[in-house]
């Protein structure tokens, strides 16, 4: 009867204690024109627009390590959600700039400006970890 107890007593302790590796990040304002920063699984809104935007998933991380030396700085690719008046569209962005690091979502532009961390070669990164600086404008040429 004593060990059923430790064992329970064990498993509720472990349940608890690991209850926010799975809590999403809360969703937060922005304002166009400011660059703002959206965690892993996090949504940014700006009620003004009626926009949205959802940090979906880590595509890939292969930047260069800060403590090594590389040839190629490498690139990281974010999957991001957007949606505008109802209307969704996912895209990806990449941090190297020879690949695709700003889209257009009429009118809106949504650049990358950063991810973080930095990877280091002797540390495994969880994408819980990762931040996205993102800087969205709202085009008002009507030749978008």
């Amino acid at each position: 009867m004593k060990s059923n107890f430790v064992l329970l007593s064990f498993l509720l302790i472990l349940f608890t204690g690991c209850s926010g590796i799975t809590d999403k990040p809360p969703t937060k304002k922005f304002l166009l024109g400011d660059t703002v920063t959206v965690t892993y699984d996090q949504t940014v809104v700006n009620n003004e627009e009626n926009i949205r935007l959802h940090f979906i998933t880590l595509v890939s991380d292969n930047r260069c390590p800060v403590d090594l030396e590389c040839y190629w700085e490498g690139n990281a690719e974010v999957k991001f959600d957007f949606i505008a008046d109802g209307k969704e569209s996912a895209f990806s962005l990449n941090t190297f700039f020879g690949y695709t690091h700003d889209t257009t979502i009429t009118p809106y532009w949504i650049t990358l400006v950063g991810l973080e961390p930095l990877p280091h070669s002797k540390e495994y990164l969880f994408p819980g970890q990762y931040r996205a600086r993102l800087l969205i404008t709202k085009r008002i040429s009507p030749y978008y």
